[in-house]
């Protein structure tokens, strides 16, 4: 497993053109069941 970082769609959220579609996607997946088993991982 790597220690470096890694950026993803939510590294630089206030740059992206439309921040508010972003984070209300992030938003609907934390209800998700595949999400949640992701993030315990």
């Amino acid at each position: 497993m790597s220690d470096h970082y890694v950026p993803h769609a939510f590294s630089h959220i206030d740059t992206h053109h439309d921040p508010v579609r972003l984070v209300d996607a992030l938003h609907r997946l934390q209800g998700e069941p595949f999400f949640v088993s992701y993030k315990q991982r």
